[in-house]
């Protein structure tokens, strides 16, 4: 933003960041601006995200726990999109969230039944099977294979995908004021004097809109940041 300012043009740089779970990145240009960005992206695509990185660098254990912490992260998100309907206090959600947030059952249980009474139909969670899978590979030390991976990925996928299609169909305004809030408490706790800028990037779930019948594989997806990641890794930049 400051070279914008100075220069009438954006820097052409890249800076390297890992992932935060704040959300807020901070970088120090070539000339020396430091700058703070604030992804726009809600935290299961991030996770998500971090679960398709992880298969392309052969770590697939990784990887399945990113994509079920991305699903437990897509209930949380529902949930809010859900109370947001019912104008529900957003530091009202907030306190009522605490008492659950280290329940993940309590949490389902929540979203399920925040679901049925807004489109009176159960949605689909994980069978029985992939449950297993995923507690056998996070809490027992399952090293899983590239397919296994790739499979509950396409599990997790199917979950989300269609209920995010409802929901941008039918709760588009809550799903933007969620949004909003988010963009609204990563910059409150960023607590750095710099100018704080947003960025908006591609994941898995930005084209699901256009995906009307049948959602992406993993393995598709997986193509795309293959070579998004050429490019950036390409020499010279």
């Amino acid at each position: 933003m400051k070279c914008l300012q100075e220069l009438g043009r954006p820097d052409e740089w890249f800076g390297r960041v890992e992932f935060r779970d704040d959300g807020c990145y901070e970088v120090v240009c070539r000339r020396g601006h430091c700058t703070v960005t604030v992804l726009q992206e809600e935290k299961y695509e991030i996770l998500f995200e971090i679960g398709v990185n992880a298969i392309l660098d052969g770590c697939y254990r990784e990887a399945v726990a990113s994509f079920a912490a991305s699903l437990e992260r897509f209930y949380q998100f529902s949930i809010f999109v859900l109370l947001e309907e019912q104008k529900v206090e957003r530091d009202q959600a907030l306190l009522s969230w605490k008492l659950v947030a280290s329940q993940s059952e309590r949490q389902l249980g929540a979203f399920i039944f925040l679901w049925l009474s807004r489109f009176q139909k159960a949605p689909s969670v994980l069978n029985g099977k992939a449950v297993e899978f995923r507690n056998e590979v996070v809490h027992k030390g399952k090293i899983p294979s590239k397919e296994e991976a790739l499979h509950f990925g396409d599990n997790v996928l199917a979950i989300i995908q269609p209920k995010l299609l409802r929901l941008r169909a039918a709760l588009k305004e809550s799903m933007q004021n969620c949004i909003f809030y988010t963009i609204r408490e990563r910059s409150q706790q960023a607590q750095i004097e710099s100018q704080v800028s947003t960025m908006s990037v591609r994941t898995a779930f930005q084209p699901a809109e256009r995906q009307s019948v049948l959602p992406m594989t993993v393995a598709e997806y997986l193509a795309q940041v293959k070579q998004a990641r050429d490019v950036v890794l390409a020499p010279g930049v």
